[in-house]
């Protein structure tokens, strides 16, 4: 591990020992396509919490973490969560799945560049062709729970009739 990694050890790419793992109790997920290009989303073994370790790349000119950004990642938390409520994984076949229809983000705080983003969610409906679904991201500062971003949505699933 290079001196910067051992540094600053809460930053989450530091922790890879092999594909598909982080650290023991979180794994990588969606580290493919767009998501691969803005940085992993890590999922708690528990499936329940998620994070996402911000840099100076996903910095805005003020310093905090681009809006843009934690609506990617809050989209992607959501997206997890209805995909385990509907199919029971992540990686469903293709042509299955689920896609979003809307989802509506209420900004309660800001993220600054350098702090890890955590994140949960929850079905709170579910129909035979549309999943609803809420969530929030998070940091901790000093201790404590610091809202950033509150978000419900709706997911079309796919195949469905």
């Amino acid at each position: 591990a290079t001196t910067a990694c051992l540094d600053a050890q809460l930053r989450l790419g530091c922790f890879a020992t092999r594909k598909g793992r982080v650290m023991d109790g979180w794994s990588r997920i969606f580290d493919s396509g767009f998501t691969h290009t803005i940085g992993a989303l890590e999922r708690s073994d528990a499936g329940d919490r998620f994070r996402f370790a911000t840099g100076p790349e996903h910095a805005a000119t003020d310093g905090s973490v681009n809006r843009g950004l934690l609506m990617t990642v809050m989209d992607s938390v959501l997206w997890a969560v209805v995909l385990g409520a509907t199919h029971g994984r992540l990686d469903p076949p293709p042509g299955e799945g689920a896609t979003t229809v809307t989802l509506n983000c209420d900004f309660t705080g800001a993220a600054r560049a350098g702090e890890i983003v955590q994140g949960a969610g929850t079905v709170t409906r579910r129909t035979r062709t549309v999943v609803f679904a809420a969530g929030d991201l998070w940091v901790e500062r000093d201790g404590l729970r610091v809202p950033v971003l509150a978000a419900m949505g709706v997911w079309k699933i796919l195949g469905a009739r």
